[in-house]
Parts: C-alpha cells; sequence; structure tokens
C-alpha cells in the first residue's frame, strides 16, 4: 500500500496549500518566513502522509543553466525528517516526488506549453548522495537524470531533458 498521495499543484497553488507548506517548511526550519513565502509560489508537487501531513515537497522556476545554455525548470525538493529514513521507503518517497514532478511538467512540454524550457535541473547538495548516488544516469522508477558537471562547492549537476526536446540551434551557424 502507498504510505503517501501526490499531488500536482503548479502552476497556481491553492491559498491552503500554500499555507500549509509555508508551516511545514517553518516547522522543519527549511527556510526563513519571508523565503518560506516567496517560495511556495514555486510549488509544483505536494507529498503528503497517510495523516495528511505535508511530507516532502517539490518547486520549479525557469531559468538559464549557464553551464548548459539553455533554459530547464530549476528543480528543488524537500523531505521532512521525519520521513527522511534509509532505504527503499526514503527512495521511493524521493523518486516518486522527482517522477510526479517531471511527468506534470513534461505533460506541459508536450502540448505546447513552456516550450522553450527544455528539461528538469536539478543539483544535488546532499554529501551522501553524492558519495553514493554517483552513477552517471540515475534511472530509479524510469528517470533518465543525467549528470552533467560538478558545481562550485562540489555539488552535483543533473538534468532530465523532456521527451523530443531539442536543443536550440544558433543562428548563423
Amino acid at each position: 500500500m502507498e504510505q503517501y498521495s501526490y499531488e500536482v499543484v503548479w502552476p497556481n497553488p491553492s491559498d491552503a496549500t500554500r499555507t500549509n507548506v509555508v508551516d511545514f517548511w517553518l516547522q522543519e526550519s527549511a527556510l526563513a518566513k519571508g523565503k518560506a513565502i516567496e517560495r511556495a509560489e514555486q510549488l509544483l508537487v505536494v507529498c503528503r502522509d497517510l495523516d495528511g501531513k505535508v511530507a516532502a515537497v517539490s518547486t520549479v522556476v525557469p531559468s538559464i543553466v549557464s553551464t548548459l545554455g539553455l533554459r530547464c525548470f530549476y528543480f528543488r525538493a524537500f523531505v521532512g525528517r521525519d520521513h527522511r529514513t534509509k532505504g527503499l521507503r526514503a527512495s521511493h518517497l524521493i523518486y516518486r516526488l522527482i517522477r510526479q514532478s517531471y511527468d506534470a511538467l513534461n505533460e506541459r512540454f508536450q502540448t505546447g506549453i513552456d516550450p522553450d524550457v527544455v528539461g528538469l535541473y536539478m543539483e544535488v547538495e546532499n554529501r551522501s548522495v553524492q558519495r553514493h548516488r554517483n552513477e552517471r544516469i540515475w534511472t530509479d522508477l524510469g528517470a533518465n537524470l543525467v549528470f552533467v558537471g560538478r558545481l562550485p562547492g562540489g555539488r552535483h549537476a543533473r538534468v532530465w531533458y523532456f521527451e523530443n526536446a531539442k536543443i536550440p540551434t544558433i543562428h548563423g551557424s
């Protein structure tokens, strides 16, 4: 039985959802209040436990990834401390969150919404993940998250391109 529910709320999360997530971030000491309120506008997927409490969230903002020279959705995920267990359950939660996020954005791309945004981009900050999940391509739960380089501080950069996304041609070449 699934232990979590996942809801795509982007691009217009309800006031109640934004309030729930801001409270979640504040209780977890994840963000200061002003930053939490600002980031709540970027909510993509909200993951809730069986009691309906927020367990994890993803946020996105379209931006140009300078190292790629491409416009992608800059993806962030946060998992509440009570849900950061080791093993399959924790892996399943985060990969379902990533998968749900990708699927929602890929569907927008396929239907012509955001046609200039070619994929989901993330920076992996967790040192343990950097050490133990150093495969060039993460394929968990059907993902295709490709390692595209290291950033200052050692963060891993990964991108999952949308289906049929093309590299824009440079005019004059």
